[in-house]
């Protein structure tokens, strides 16, 4: 699924993987376990709630109570 935040809606699309290569995948719902089968490795960064908030756009950092709800229960 991909992610558009402008519109803050969730589709599936299909992507062409390389074969051999790195791929980066971000996001905190992919932690979940239904997504644990599709990964070789997981790497954890500690970053401060705060300091994470803070490099959001001035826009979305508007809707504080978005974050409050979906990310920091």
């Amino acid at each position: 699924p991909f992610f558009h935040g402008e519109t803050d809606i969730c589709e599936m699309e299909k992507v062409q993987i390389p074969i051999v290569g790195v791929i980066v995948i971000e996001g905190v719902f992919l932690q979940r376990k239904e997504w644990r089968d599709f990964f070789h490795y997981m790497v954890y960064l500690d970053c401060p709630r705060e300091t994470r908030f803070l490099r959001e756009s001035e826009e979305t950092q508007k809707n504080l109570s978005k974050f409050e709800n979906r990310y920091w229960k």
